[in-house]
């Protein structure tokens, strides 16, 4: 739990300093669907996955670089991003978690400007920290992964995106390997 603190208090550390980089940062709001894909290789072989819709809430900084590139750290609260099955070999001592996190992406943004608003296409890392209780401590707290987005953005600053998002570590620590992307469509607002 400590070490999952100190990753948060880091990354809100990094999301501050982007606050002195340019005079015009505007903050923001998003919501959105994701429907995340988890699947795992069991240590003996065995496979499944899961499927399922979840619910991200965040917000996010505008950071204008150039007149066509911006930098966006954000913050989005990733809830029910998969269940995850503990089984202790009867129908009566298995439960399912659904795992939740905070994503702390950070997106360097392509922005051309078109007559009614303007395009939003870039990509970038994302730090994952698992803000769920872990009964078996069977999994590393924080993950890491990519992040790419497509969208678009009308003068009075609401936004539409679409979101795709890639694990790049395993998060288990019990021989299970486990392969975690999803893809989602969000609605933002800037202030």
């Amino acid at each position: 739990m400590q070490d999952s603190f100190r990753h948060i208090i880091f990354s809100t550390g990094i999301l501050l300093l982007g606050l002195g980089v340019n005079g015009q940062v505007r903050i923001g709001a998003k919501l959105g669907l994701t429907f995340p894909h988890i699947s795992y290789t069991q240590p003996d072989g065995q496979n499944f996955s899961h499927s399922k819709a979840s619910f991200l809430a965040g917000g996010f900084l505008s950071v204008p670089l150039t007149k066509q590139f911006e930098l966006r750290p954000g913050a989005e609260l990733n809830i029910g991003y998969g269940n995850v099955s503990y089984n202790f070999g009867s129908f009566y001592n298995s439960f399912k978690d659904d795992l939740t996190y905070l994503d702390i992406p950070l997106y360097l943004l392509f922005t051309p400007q078109t007559r009614n608003g303007k395009i939003l296409v870039g990509a970038g890392p994302a730090m994952k920290n698992m803000l769920d209780a872990d009964p078996l401590n069977s999994y590393k707290p924080v993950d890491w992964a990519v992040n790419a987005m497509a969208g678009y953005e009308i003068p009075v600053g609401f936004s539409f995106h679409l979101n795709y998002q890639k694990s790049l570590t395993d998060i288990n620590k019990d021989g299970t390997k486990s392969s975690r992307h999803y893809f989602g469509f969000t609605i933002g607002y800037l202030f």
